[in-house]
Parts: structure tokens; C-alpha cells; sequence
């Protein structure tokens, strides 16, 4: 459960934070056609203005794979992306590393690559391991109740059986007969031993 979850959340985070990179893309097309990177960084900015604290890196590069601008949060400044080539979302180093082609009209604008900071997920990831642990303490007390209650529902009858069993062994007494409470497996098993041992008695007579 908590290995299928982790992967829903590494997957919806990944979506999340590619959209937010699609719509950045979509927004600095326009920025980049006329070469202006001082506005680059200035729509970067506005855009992450909008509640986004968890991307601490982006880099714009050019149609020629030139630097175009660059956006860091002061304590994340990188000189230039660890992941340069382009590739499906990758979990690096407590980091998501995005990077995606800008297209206008099947033309190739630019490249944005995004580094985003996984602490929220992690944060998830944690606090779902913690309930299902919690989940599990809580079970083990309910876990060994149910095992007491199924071992006198089931394994009682049986030592039931197994002691008049001894008792007809050492006494030779066949006139022994156990009394079944259900007509489950078990009360056919009395019915078995209730018949053998009347067949018995009946030939001692």
C-alpha cells in the first residue's frame, strides 16, 4: 500500500509541476521570439509570484541552446541545470528535474529546464508511512483478539475430540460419546467418532 501510493504521489507531482512548466513555456514564447531576456526574467518572476515556492531553479535557453535568462531563489543559485538533456521528469537529489522543448507552430524556440524542490512530497511520503504504521499498532491488539476467538471456535472442539479420545484409549470405555454444537466440519468429525464408537460398543456387547 505505501509503495503504491508513494508512486501516485511522485506521479501527480511530476504531472503537477510539468503543466507549471507548459504554462511557462506557453507564456515566454512570445518573450523569446524578440530576444528580450530581461523580460524573461521579469515574466519568470511574475509567474512565480502567483504561490510556486517549491521551483527554486529555472533556465532559458535560446533555439541555439544559449543561455537566455536564468531564476534561482537566493539559497538555490546553480550555475546551470544538472539535468542538460532532454528527458521524462527525474526524482534527483530531494529534486525534480524538468526540462521541455518550447514549440511554436512545429518551430523549436527554446528549451526550459526546471528544478523543483520534492520537500512537500517527501513531506507526504512521510506522514503516509507514520498512519500506516499507526494503522498497523492499531490492528496487532484487534489482530490477536480475533486469533484468540477463532482458536476457541476452532481449535477447541478438536482438543475436545482429542481428549475423550485419549480417555476411551486408557479407560476402554466405548459407551463415550462427544456432543457436537454445530453441524459444521467439526460436528460431522463427532458425528464420525459418535458412530465409530457405537459400532464398537455394539460388537463388545
Amino acid at each position: 500500500i505505501i509503495i503504491f501510493n508513494k508512486i501516485l504521489l511522485e506521479d501527480s507531482f511530476k504531472k503537477e509541476y510539468t503543466s507549471i512548466c507548459e504554462a511557462l513555456s506557453n507564456n515566454m514564447i512570445s518573450v523569446i521570439s524578440f530576444g528580450d531576456s530581461e523580460e524573461a526574467k521579469n515574466e519568470v518572476t511574475k509567474f512565480l509570484e502567483s504561490g510556486l515556492p517549491m521551483i527554486k531553479n529555472i533556465w532559458v535557453y535560446n533555439e541555439e541552446g544559449k543561455e537566455f535568462t536564468i531564476w534561482s531563489q537566493p539559497a538555490y543559485k546553480l550555475a546551470k541545470p544538472q539535468e542538460m538533456a532532454i528527458r521524462p521528469p527525474v526524482f534527483k537529489n530531494n529534486f525534480l528535474h524538468l526540462s521541455l522543448e518550447m514549440i511554436y507552430k512545429k518551430n523549436k524556440m527554446g528549451t526550459i529546464y526546471m528544478r523543483v524542490s520534492t520537500q512537500d512530497l517527501d513531506t507526504k511520503i512521510s506522514n503516509l508511512i507514520m498512519a500506516m504504521v499507526l494503522i498497523l499498532v492499531l490492528l496487532l491488539p484487534l489482530s490477536l483478539f480475533l486469533a484468540t476467538k477463532l482458536q476457541s471456535v476452532i481449535s477447541k472442539p478438536i482438543l475436545d475430540l482429542v481428549d475423550v479420545n485419549r480417555q476411551v484409549s486408557t479407560e476402554g470405555n466405548y459407551s463415550i460419546r462427544v456432543t457436537k454444537s454445530n453441524n459444521d466440519e467439526v460436528g460431522m468429525l463427532y458425528d464420525s467418532f459418535n458412530d465409530m464408537m457405537e459400532q464398537i460398543h455394539n460388537r463388545d456387547i
